[in-house]
């Protein structure tokens, strides 16, 4: 058991912080800027501050299955998220879409790129480690 919690703490990120009862996380990059990110609205709209000043919000809409992002220069990506929240499409200001699928239970997320490439990334699976 020790080991195990000497694995998680291993992997603990000192560099975010939750404040303000868990509304407010602030992020610390590696050169020292810090980007903070707000809970508003009952927890619907996220606002993040850069280290520049500029703010991006992004909202959760229609219960929770669409967020829409609003970056600084007023343009806009909405990310829906469709078949039971297995399937994640964003669409860019451009008009392309990226979808992202949840496949294995949850543990490999697979992202196609609008030239019909893919990416794998794997979730949280501790059973792929090897002492």
């Amino acid at each position: 058991m020790a080991k195990l919690f000497g694995r998680v703490n291993a992997n603990w990120n000192p560099k975010t912080a939750t404040l303000a009862g868990g509304s407010l996380r602030r992020t610390a990059a590696a050169g020292g800027a810090a980007a903070d990110s707000v809970l508003l609205a009952g927890g619907s709209l996220r606002r993040t501050a850069a280290a520049g000043g500029a703010a991006a919000d992004s909202v959760l809409l229609a219960g929770g299955s669409l967020r829409r992002t609003a970056a600084a220069d007023g343009s806009a990506v909405d990310s829906v998220l469709l078949a039971g929240g297995s399937l994640r499409r964003t669409a860019a200001a451009d008009g392309s879409a990226v979808d992202s699928v949840l496949l294995a239970g949850g543990s490999l997320r697979r992202t196609a790129a609008a030239d019909g490439s893919a990416v794998d990334s794997v979730l949280n699976a501790p059973c792929l480690r090897k002492d």
